[in-house]
């Protein structure tokens, strides 16, 4: 007669964790230590199993599916992806002790069929004391990030994120030669964290304060971040408010020996830093020109656009929500709860499954005390200048815009500089 799994004591249980612990000491493993653990681990004393009449080991054996659903639970992983996952990572498949990869259909048929209560708690046990083994002697698994960044659902976007990853660090080089942005000697965070700032901006597409609140919290959750540079052995925590919703600060302290470090900039201070070199909106954008002519000589090397190309021009607004005053903001249709925001220009260079960013122009209107020299305050103006800049870098075959452009003023822009559109016509209505 076979035991329950409530007659196995917890020391038992205990014993054969700490056990697969040691192993992995013992072995010397640094990387992936989750799978390495459930191998490790001895089902068959841990968690007595059912009786043959009621589920019969052919293809998954029951102690392998134990381990799966450890696993899925210690990695962060549904059973929707734990198809796709085992099959990508085969190597995985194969310490869990699985011939065969289970589909969804069969995880939760074992899972509300197959499993008693008393084995679902156990299970549950194990998992919170593999966690509690792993905080008490600070041995970071590390899974669930780890797992995330490298499950990927297709070739094509690991690919996509790691051309992201190179462009950025480009990018990054390109904008501290520009000095775009000086920092002193006394400066509390450095020229990097700042540069940081305007990629999370770029990466986002938001404003200065929201991507300064993401760059913390990524650093926040970023372990290598966290490990304190004084002792070296400690991990550094953020330190919270004493308000009634406690939020993180913006420094982190080590626990030990009471190192604190700052975590990031605000964007108040990046704007900070962008007025005291720039004391014109016009300066500023020269300094952007130049540096987009630098990325436009790389690209140059590549050959993409050395044959006629189709662009496109599209307005964008973005909703605003402070003072109305502030330059660029403009009136527009009530929506997301404003009717303020600032509307760009941008051209594109537009291939199948392709496209590429040349320029962009805010809508400037005029402000009393600034000169009306520096501001772009009406739509023809900015395709104007946009169409010029854009003859100079490329063969332009079609100019592609939306209804929204179709005017008699855009149409006759087009004839004078010599180029063909395309666009949705309005249909006039019958009298």
């Amino acid at each position: 007669m076979l035991r329950s799994t409530s007659d196995i004591s917890k020391a038992i249980k205990d014993e054969e964790i700490n056990k697969a612990y040691v192993r992995l000491s013992k072995y010397g493993i640094k990387n992936h230590l989750a799978i390495y653990l459930v191998q490790y681990l001895n089902i068959s004393r841990m968690i007595e199993q059912v009786s043959t009449t009621k589920y019969r080991s052919i293809f998954y054996p029951f102690s392998a599916l134990i381990k799966l659903i450890i696993f899925m639970r210690l990695i962060g992983i549904d059973q929707s992806k734990m198809e796709r996952y085992l099959k990508k990572h085969k190597r995985e498949k194969k310490k869990l002790g699985l011939k065969q990869v289970p589909d969804q259909t069969m995880i939760s048929k074992f899972i509300n069929h197959y499993l008693t209560d008393e084995t679902k708690a156990t299970i549950d046990y194990i998992v919170d004391r593999i966690l509690e083994v792993a905080k008490e002697f600070k041995i970071d698994l590390g899974e669930k990030q780890q797992w995330k960044k490298e499950f990927c659902p297709s070739l094509k976007s690991y690919l996509l994120e790691r051309e992201i990853i190179k462009a950025v660090k480009e990018l990054k080089k390109l904008l501290k030669d520009s000095e775009l942005i000086k920092i002193r000697g006394n400066s509390v965070y450095s020229l990097g964290d700042y540069l940081d700032i305007l990629i999370e901006m770029a990466l986002e597409n938001t404003f200065a304060k929201t991507a300064a609140r993401l760059l913390r919290r990524n650093r926040i959750n970023n372990a290598k971040f966290r490990l304190c540079k004084n002792c070296g052995k400690s991990l550094l925590y953020p330190t919270f408010s004493d308000d009634e919703e406690p939020r993180p600060l913006n420094y982190v302290k080590c626990p030990e020996c009471g190192y604190s470090e700052r975590i990031a900039p605000s964007g108040e201070m990046l704007h900070k830093h962008l007025d005291t070199k720039f004391e014109t909106i016009e300066q500023l954008m020269k300094h952007f020109q130049i540096l987009f002519e630098k990325i436009w000589e790389r690209t140059k090397k590549y050959n993409l656009f050395s044959e006629p190309v189709n662009i496109s021009i599209d307005r964008t607004d973005v909703p605003f929500y402070a003072d109305i005053d502030e330059i660029g903001i403009e009136g527009k249709e009530f929506k997301d709860g404003t009717a303020w925001g600032y509307a760009f220009y941008t051209v594109y260079i537009s291939k199948p499954g392709r496209r590429y960013t040349l320029f962009t122009l805010p809508l400037l209107k005029h402000r009393k005390g600034i000169p009306e020299s520096q501001f772009l305050y009406n739509q023809n103006i900015i395709l104007k200048q946009l169409l010029q800049m854009t003859k100079q870098k490329v063969k332009i075959r079609y100019v592609l815009f939306d209804n929204a452009f179709c005017t008699s003023e855009t149409i006759n822009l087009i004839k004078e500089l010599g180029l063909k559109c395309l666009t949705i016509a309005k249909r006039e209505k019958k009298r």
